[in-house]
């Protein structure tokens, strides 16, 4: 690549002694159908699928945040990893909906399942997550965490209609 200056050689680079132990998701129960957008809004249930491929989408309840999704995920990931939380040592949330302002939800999720490590949130909207697990990635190859957590974690029921 050349700027009309000088040649820059592409180069890869690698993070060696850094893996994923596991992963976790978790959607709310709450399920909105085609068929229920038809009865609220007229919209025909074919013409969204055919359009979208979209059957249903999953819609927090009123008591639900962002930090409680983000939790269950959690959970579910670290089940997956087999590991204890207390391994933890790291905890990076990516959110453009966090609970609210401050703390961080990061931070929330840390106290709810009561992780003895460094939490906060990167705000990078659709990017948010490949920028936590890059971060995460980096801070154990650099030897400073062993056990990452990288979170994508939104809740869009706050902020869309469905």
């Amino acid at each position: 690549m050349s700027n009309g200056h000088y040649h820059v050689e592409p180069r890869t680079r690698t993070l060696t002694g850094v893996q994923i132990l596991g992963t976790g998701s978790y959607v709310p129960d709450n399920v909105i159908s085609n068929l229920d957008l038809r009865a609220s809004h007229g919209f025909d249930p074919e013409w969204i699928v055919n359009r979208t491929g979209i059957h249903e989408r999953r819609f927090a309840l009123p008591h639900q945040a962002t930090s409680d999704l983000c939790a269950h995920a959690v959970m579910r990931c670290l089940k997956a990893a087999d590991c204890d939380p207390a391994d933890v040592d790291l905890l990076i949330v990516a959110t453009f909906t966090p609970d609210m302002a401050f703390p961080a939800t990061g931070n929330l999720v840390q106290d709810r399942l009561r992780l003895n490590c460094p939490a906060f949130d990167i705000q990078a909207a659709c990017a948010g997550f490949m920028f936590a697990l890059i971060t995460a990635a980096q801070f154990v190859a650099a030897g400073t965490s062993e056990r990452a957590l990288a979170i994508g974690g939104d809740c869009n029921s706050r902020i869309i209609n469905p």
